[in-house]
């Protein structure tokens, strides 16, 4: 069995809060996963489902799974990026890499730190927040894992590449998020070049 995204780790409440934000926020959204509730079946008609309030609209969302790999990308970036930066921050300068409140600069090169600098780092932000910073580690180790050398070796994980999600179907190689991410990705494949942790632009 293959192992859940970070995203699909996080508790249902939190996935709610997140994909909220995404259907408040983003242009579109509604309109999408609507879009993907009737193609789903099960009797939803659009109509009914547009004059739901957004909080009903996105628990129905996380219980049908219906968050597509760019979605989960987004509303990660959208967590340890604004919402709940303290882990960014605390890895970040732990490794001894430069950032603005958590934030990287789009023109840093890669890799951002050296390879005992990230292990120190990580193995800080392990021992100090536990299976929260695991997930955090494991969101930067699986979308941009070679801009942290050695990462995925210290949480033992497997596989250092963006095409390696666990949950990913939709057969596009090579896409990496900007900023993991450095802007929210779209819902299409992502073009973005591979630049970091969770950078946002």
């Amino acid at each position: 069995m293959a192992a859940l995204s970070p995203y699909r780790t996080l508790p249902a409440a939190k996935r709610v809060e997140l994909v909220l934000h995404d259907l408040s926020t983003t242009k579109d959204s509604r309109a999408l996963y609507i879009q993907r509730m009737v193609a789903r079946g099960g009797g939803f008609r659009p109509v009914t489902l547009r004059a739901w309030s957004l909080e009903k609209l996105a628990k129905e969302i996380v219980r049908l799974n219906l968050e597509s790999f760019q979605d989960e990308l987004g509303m990660l970036q959208t967590l340890y990026v604004e919402k709940e930066p303290e882990l960014q921050i605390a890895f970040l300068d732990a490794a001894g890499v430069a950032h603005k409140a958590g934030h990287i600069a789009d023109d840093m090169a890669t890799p951002f730190a050296s390879e005992a600098n990230v292990k120190k780092a990580a193995e800080q932000i392990l021992a100090s927040h536990g299976d929260d910073g695991k997930r955090y580690l494991r969101t930067i180790a699986i979308y941009n894992g070679e801009a942290w050398p050695g990462l995925m070796q210290v949480i033992g994980e497997g596989c250092a590449s963006w095409d390696c999600h666990p949950e990913r179907s939709d057969g596009v190689a090579g896409a990496k998020s900007k900023d993991l991410f450095p802007s929210a990705p779209g819902r299409g494949p992502s073009t973005s070049q591979p630049c970091g942790l969770l950078r946002s632009g």
